[in-house]
């Protein structure tokens, strides 16, 4: 068995983020590249249910998406090849 079922939660929320991006050319063969999201917090109202039992309950919560910086390096090796890395 895996367990009692599944849990639903019904709630909506919208919020805001932003992200900036910046892409600098070092040469005519390399970029660098580098962007930053914003945290976001969504807050759900809503009802749980835990099927297949059928139990239901209403809930408030946080579903907190963090904030993160990503950079980024692309490089032409030739006309065919291009080496491409990504840290976060």
């Amino acid at each position: 068995p895996t367990g009692l079922g599944e849990v639903e939660i019904d709630g909506t929320d919208v919020e805001a983020s932003f992200s900036l991006s910046a892409l600098i050319e070092v040469s005519e063969r390399t970029r660098l590249g580098l962007i930053y999201f914003s945290e976001t917090k969504f807050d759900f109202s809503g009802d749980v249910q835990l099927n297949p039992i059928g139990l239901s309950a209403g809930v408030d919560t946080t579903l907190p998406l963090a904030q993160f910086v990503r950079g980024g390096i692309y490089h032409d090796i030739n006309e065919k090849w291009a080496l491409l890395g990504t840290v976060a």
